[in-house]
């Protein structure tokens, strides 16, 4: 299904970027669609910066810590478009050492949070998502 503007019959273009170059090809099978390209998102590269340019929304899928400056450089170029991190691969406590305003510039807008319990019939304790 397509994704336009409020307002306008324009397509939206997306661009996925993936960690790992390994997952472009699977991800172009499962996401068929004349407005969506995929492309691996280290190193950056002309190619990755050519298709940055032609898209209207870059999502970065399960970006590394390792591939945080990458992403950083990738945007910078991006301009005023929207940018969308689904799933980083850190942790929260990881984001404070960061010592970086890029990450902080994000919203999120939804996480999961465990929720702590402990048996009825025993003590032992689990995490519920």
């Amino acid at each position: 299904m397509p994704i336009s503007r409020r307002g306008s019959n324009a397509v939206v273009k997306l661009l996925f970027l993936w960690p790992d170059p390994s997952f472009v090809e699977p991800a172009v099978k499962a996401f068929r669609s004349d407005n969506t390209n995929h492309i691996a998102m280290s190193p950056v590269s002309e190619p990755l910066n050519k298709a940055l340019k032609s898209a209207d929304v870059a999502v970065f899928m399960a970006p590394e810590r390792s591939q945080l400056e990458d992403v950083r450089v990738s945007t910078e170029g991006f301009a005023t478009k929207p940018v969308v991190m689904i799933n980083p691969r850190w942790l929260f406590e990881e984001e404070k050492s960061f010592g970086d305003d890029f990450v902080g510039s994000f919203d999120v807008i939804y996480a999961f949070t465990g929720l702590e319990v402990r048996g009825i019939l025993s003590k032992r304790k689990g995490v519920i998502f």
